[in-house]
């Protein structure tokens, strides 16, 4: 593959992203690069081209209005994407700048903008020239990489001053680690190490000991052994023999923290449901912490999509979690079955998914005040039926991986008026690069009150 067909991968699978609203690695699948001809380098090489471009997409914008003479709204979106990935090759990537000028005029003639080389040729010479002096005087907002309705939202719910140390730290390299949860029941934390040894790969236990509101998801008696690393190899994951085993899976520490704290719920009395459970991490999480203390109890895992629970299947099979029920079904829609029948209901719903902003830039083309307020409706759904079924005295988790107020706390608030049989035992707000070294993460806790208790 050229370097010129790298560039013009780049730019349709960017395109792709950006109209259709598809996630990167599922634009790439279906891009069939390796059909084309493109080698492991090329793959690489225009995946960290898209990634980047979307990751910094507020940053590149704001630089481009500096260089042009013309509102970014009049160029033709075509164009306009060839700039913001030329630029960024040009800023961020190393390289030869004037050789990547170079590229980008051709592929704009190779797009039919033959036209315009001229200016593209002096729009991306002059950045190159300038490339050291041309973030400077840009706004904290605009460094901050978040685009506006994505930093008014969490602006609205954190404060400037957290946004903008998200922002930052969304766009810095601890953000990208890979953490991995061991499977404690099934190896011990020296064998694990060794096991990941022998695959020619690393867990580092991740440090938690500036992050208090993570520690204290479990006791100091439960944290003496470790269960959350950085995983450290170039291969592919599903590649590694402790991965085959069932000897870990990928979990963020923020959701593993959420989580955590709930092994107190766990106990025989306590069936436990998960109604929005694919691609498993939670369910896993809790049925290993069950395991591991002898704690024998019924597991339900829901989801609407049957490919995912599918997938979800292979996992719990090469974990070793076979006593697991799949259900397929919508969270929406009301379950009478499921009525006060469960000690323990978590419900970790669709959402914005703003938290995950490391993971996946591409959330950042994507989010809308409609959007927003569509999934809020979903989730209220999802979490007033959650209630129904728990049973009196059980307890119930909503999360999500975003960090909206309309999500999150007027969801709970909202709740808490309508289910006056529940009481909030604790909710938590978990922010990248403030209390957290994870994802984003948002979680409420409650009980239901049996009539004992009730006021």
């Amino acid at each position: 593959m050229t370097a010129g067909d790298t560039r013009n991968e780049a730019l349709m699978i960017l395109r792709e992203v950006v109209d259709s609203g598809s996630f990167i690695q599922d634009a790439v699948r279906t891009s069939d690069l390796p059909g084309k001809g493109a080698r492991e380098l090329d793959v690489r090489f225009i995946l960290n081209l898209v990634r980047g471009t979307a990751e910094r997409k507020t940053i590149l914008e704001a630089v481009l209005r500096k260089l042009v003479n013309q509102p970014l709204r009049k160029m033709k979106p075509l164009l306009r994407l060839i700039f913001l990935l030329g630029l960024y090759e040009i800023l961020f990537m190393d390289g030869k700048s004037y050789a990547a000028v170079n590229e980008y005029v051709e592929l704009a003639k190779r797009k039919g903008f033959q036209g315009l080389s001229g200016f593209v040729n002096a729009v991306l010479r002059r950045a190159a020239r300038e490339k050291d002096t041309l973030t400077e005087g840009l706004t904290e907002e605009e460094r901050s990489g978040l685009p506006g309705t994505v930093f008014r939202t969490v602006c609205d719910n954190a404060g400037r001053d957290r946004t903008l140390a998200f922002g930052q730290y969304v766009l810095s390299e601890a953000s990208k680690r890979l953490t991995i949860r061991r499977n404690v029941s099934a190896i011990g934390e020296d064998a694990f190490i060794r096991a990941l040894k022998e695959d020619g790969a690393a867990a580092i236990p991740l440090d938690l000991s500036d992050y208090p509101q993570l520690r204290e998801a479990a006791s100091e008696d439960l944290m003496r052994e470790n269960e959350i690393y950085v995983l450290q190899t170039d291969k592919t994951i599903t590649s590694l023999g402790a991965f085959q085993k069932g000897f870990f899976y990928v979990q963020d520490v923020s959701a593993w923290s959420a989580f955590r704290s709930l092994e107190s719920a766990l106990s025989p009395e306590n069936a436990v449901l998960d109604l929005c459970a694919a691609p498993g991490g939670k369910t896993f999480q809790l049925m290993d912490m069950a395991r591991k203390t002898g704690i024998q109890t019924p597991f339900t895992a829901c989801d609407i999509s049957a490919k995912r629970l599918r997938r979800m299947q292979e996992n719990a099979a090469r974990m070793g979690f076979t006593e697991l029920e799949f259900r397929e079904m919508d969270a929406t829609q009301s379950c009478a079955d499921f009525t006060d029948s469960f000690g323990l209901v978590v419900a970790d719903v669709p959402c914005s998914g703003i938290g995950d902003l490391s993971g996946k830039p591409e959330i950042r083309f994507h989010v809308t005040d409609a959007a927003i307020k569509e999934l809020s409706a979903i989730q209220r759904n999802i979490l007033l039926n959650a209630a129904s079924y728990v049973k009196p005295g059980g307890m119930l988790q909503y999360s999500t991986c975003t960090l909206t107020r309309s999500e999150n706390q007027d969801q709970v608030r909202a709740f808490l008026q309508e289910r006056k049989d529940f009481r909030l035992l604790l909710e938590k707000t978990l922010i990248p690069g403030v209390n957290t070294p994870g994802d984003g993460f948002y979680y409420a806790r409650f009980t239901r009150k049996t009539c004992e208790t009730k006021e």
